[in-house]
């Protein structure tokens, strides 16, 4: 092959630059040294491209030579030649796009750290809503073999009928007790608040006995009414009890009707009291004739009826099933003027 004397000049620049990589700057500065280089119109390939440049590569004894700008480009490098100290520099090139993945991938492992902590917080949360959900399962069925067994032992008392229900978990339990007092008014009338009071602590403490750190809430309903009669809580061992008889609901109606009653004419003052029981009650509307012998005398029989009937039916509808009976008292002459 034709030598280029041009080629050869520049091969001989690029040798000393290359020689000067390895050899120590006192020496390189003090020596110089005539080579042979040969070219071969050698290509560079780069992932199969062709690496195009105005330097050629070249050989010399055997060894093939490129130029290092040249391959700079290609592996995206900054090639720096610092003639005082016979130095060359190599530095990466800032590459924007790469950059930016890496800010994105960086991103997205962020992203990818932040799901997978939900992902774990919720097999997290859903382990123990099935861990509660078989609890409260398990509970379930203990508190219905449990009312079973309440129901086998009250559901009969004192020659009454009851329906016992329970409700809720091993913390906090709701009791329901249900009888008919329509039936049973006598049978419960003749109950001490005490019995009544041991009946319920008797039901607590077999419930205490299954689940002993419950909290109870409960009461006794009259289904005939669907009022409660007894109301009753527990907690610690302790029982609270409030019992709920017909007299204080007589009394509850009675303070109504008084308020109710007191100005229904407009002139005369009227007082209303009530005695029996939820299922006879009598009542009694007193008023002061001498005082109000005038007025009173003005009413129409129509007026005087429509307030018995107005005061029977506030009564029905508090004791729907009772029988009533009443009568307006003369308290100055003891004597009655009307009656229902």
């Amino acid at each position: 092959m034709r030598r280029n004397p041009k080629r050869l000049g520049v091969a001989v620049v690029a040798l000393v630059t290359a020689l000067s990589l390895s050899t120590p700057i006192s020496e390189a500065a003090q020596k110089n040294q005539k080579v042979e280089a040969q070219y071969r119109d050698i290509k560079i390939l780069y992932n199969n491209n062709q690496v195009v440049s105005t330097l050629e590569p070249f050989i010399i004894a055997g060894t093939t030579y490129l130029p290092l700008s040249m391959m700079a480009d290609v592996f995206n490098k900054n090639v720096y030649w610092d003639g005082s100290t016979k130095t060359i520099s190599v530095t990466d090139k800032a590459n924007p796009q790469l950059e930016q993945l890496r800010v994105e991938l960086a991103t997205k492992n962020t992203n990818i750290a932040d799901l997978t902590a939900q992902l774990s917080s919720k097999d997290t949360r859903i382990a123990d809503l099935e861990k509660r959900l078989e609890s409260r399962e398990y509970d379930e069925a203990d508190l219905e073999e449990l009312e079973e067994e309440l129901n086998d032992e009250y559901g009969e008392w004192e020659d009454m009928d009851f329906r016992i229900s329970i409700d809720g978990d091993e913390d906090d339990i709701d009791v329901e007790i249900k009888v008919d007092l329509d039936d049973y008014d006598e049978e419960w009338s003749d109950l001490s608040n005490r019995e009544i009071e041991g009946f319920v602590e008797d039901i607590l403490d077999d419930i205490w006995n299954e689940y002993d750190d419950a909290d109870i809430s409960g009461s006794i309903i009259d289904r005939s009414e669907n009022e409660e009669v007894v109301e009753f809580s527990g907690e610690d061992g302790d029982v609270d009890v409030d019992i709920t008889r017909s007299g204080d609901r007589l009394s509850d109606l009675e303070d109504d009707l008084k308020d109710t009653y007191e100005d229904y004419f407009d002139d005369i003052r009227l007082t209303v009291y009530l005695n029996g029981s939820t299922d006879d009650v009598q009542f009694v509307i007193n008023v002061a004739y001498q005082s109000y012998k005038e007025e009173w005398d003005d009413l129409t029989e129509s007026e005087i009826d429509r307030l018995l009937d107005d005061v029977a039916d506030d009564i029905a509808d508090e004791f729907e099933d009772a029988d009533i009976e009443g009568y307006i008292y003369d308290t100055d002459n003891q004597r009655r003027l009307a009656e229902y």
